[in-house]
Formats: structure tokens, sequence, C-alpha cells
């Protein structure tokens, strides 16, 4: 059944991605940046939209902590994740489940293309590389942590900056995906993940 939804994310987002290359073409598109403004703070220089950026996402982290550590459906959705049979036998809908996750996520993707789109030129495959870069932080940091994947997307953030700014800024991509083979071979389950021991 994961398997078979795996299969299903990627078709559709296969589809998705050939259906805005007919509406709208290959090419890429600039929308206008509703914050074009420049923030100087303490010495630091950033844009308004990229401030909007790190705000709304803080402010999303913790409500979705909250969510997932404080209510019903959050503790459900932590009970399929970790079993999917076990939650069945304890009388779990896990399709429903699985479907409201996949509703969840959805709207947070769709927050965070609003977010940066104005940042970034919108194409359709603008998601690729920002999924694999996801998938990075994610194993960084272990599955199922979002306190881990704070300190994963903090990690390759400057990573990434570092080795962008020092040595070459065409190499930047190869730092972080490079990190994430050291800290696999050090620490299998990422920095946060646990180690599951079976009986």
């Amino acid at each position: 059944m994961e398997l078979f939804l795996q299969h299903a994310a990627l078709g559709a987002l296969i589809i998705l991605e050939n259906a805005v290359v007919v509406l709208w073409g290959p090419e890429g598109h600039r929308i206008p940046n509703p914050y074009p403004g420049i923030i100087d703070a303490f010495g630091i220089t950033m844009s308004t939209q990229r401030l909007l950026v790190i705000g709304v996402a803080v402010l999303l982290i913790v409500i979705l902590q909250i969510f997932i550590k404080k209510t019903t459906l959050g503790n459900t959705i932590q009970a399929v994740a970790q079993n999917r049979e076990g939650a069945t036998l304890m009388g779990i809908n896990v399709n429903l489940v699985s479907a409201l996750t996949f509703a969840i996520s959805t709207g947070l993707a769709a927050i965070a293309a609003c977010l940066v789109a104005p940042i970034f030129m919108i194409s359709p495959s603008m998601g690729s590389m920002v999924g694999m870069k996801a998938f990075v932080i994610v194993i960084l940091g272990g599955l199922g942590s979002i306190p881990g994947a704070i300190v994963g997307g903090l990690i390759l953030g400057l990573i990434e900056a570092i080795g962008g700014g020092y040595l070459s800024a065409a190499y930047k991509d190869v730092f972080g995906f490079g990190a994430l083979v050291l800290i696999l071979s050090l620490k299998p389950t990422g920095l946060f993940g646990k180690e599951i021991k079976g009986r």
C-alpha cells in the first residue's frame, strides 16, 4: 500500500508538471514582489519578502509541532506513520488519515510556493531541486523529527552559504549532498532520528 501511494504521488507530480507546461509553457515566469523593500538591521541586509518567508516558516513550524504532539489527530497521524498495520488493528481508518496527511502537506507546500514565488522564477520543474533539498534536510535531521528538520535546514543552509561563498557557488548543491553522505556515514538515523530495535 505504501509503495502504491508513493507511485501515485509521483504520477500526480508528473501529470501536474506536464499540465503546467501545456497551459503556460516550459519557460520560467516571474511574478511581481508584493514586498520589494529592503531591511537593514544589526549589519544584516535582507529583503522584506525573505524576512516574511522566515517569519511564516517559524509560525508554521510551531503550529505543526503543537498539532502533531498535542492533538488527537496529530497522535493518530504519528501512530499510522510508525505502524500502519498496528493502527489498523486499533480501529484507525488509515486511508482517511493518509488522505488528511496528504491534504495537510499539500496545503503547506502551497503556502511555501506562494512565499518563494516572488523570490525565484516560476517554472514547471521549480519544485524538483526544492524537493531534493527537503529530502536532504529531513534525512539530516532524522525522519519524524520536526526539530531535527529545523536543525537540518540550518545545517544545509550554512554549508551551502559557506561552500558557495568561499569556494564556488556553482557547486553549492554538491556541498549539501556531500554533507548528507558524511552525516549518514557517521549517524545513519540522522541527527535526531532514533533507531528502531526489533525484538
